[in-house]
């Protein structure tokens, strides 16, 4: 079966690695291209992964709202154990303050093929 899984990601090195991964673990991977577009694919309940840029929207901007408005909106799920979510970036200190405020996050550099297989794993 495969599971579908929602990208928001700036980095296009970033985006094609999780592309790949994803579709060697059997999911089908979907990349929004603007914050509405990843909103309105959130609302749906078929994604079981979910990972963006804290920032989306706005690269080079310390600005975790993004991540705070997608999290929020799939927590239901998360809380139910039918999803899973990520929050990256390249800034540490924005890593630090999504963790601070309960936003699963971690630097982008700190993700390689183990972390993201795990990731996917149920």
């Amino acid at each position: 079966m495969t599971k579908k899984i929602l990208l928001a990601l700036h980095n296009p090195r970033t985006l094609s690695l999780f592309n790949t991964v994803c579709k060697s673990r059997n999911y089908e991977p979907y990349s929004a291209n603007s914050m509405d577009e990843l909103l309105e694919q959130a609302k749906s309940d078929g994604y079981s992964r979910y990972v963006m840029d804290l920032n989306f929207g706005s690269p080079g901007i310390q600005d975790i709202n993004p991540a705070i408005q997608l999290y929020e909106l799939v927590k239901p799920r998360i809380a139910d154990g039918s999803a899973k979510f990520i929050g990256i970036s390249g800034e540490e200190d924005a890593v630090k303050l999504a963790q601070k405020i309960g936003v699963p996050s971690n630097c982008s550099s700190d993700l390689g093929f183990k972390e993201i297989i795990d990731f996917l794993r149920d």
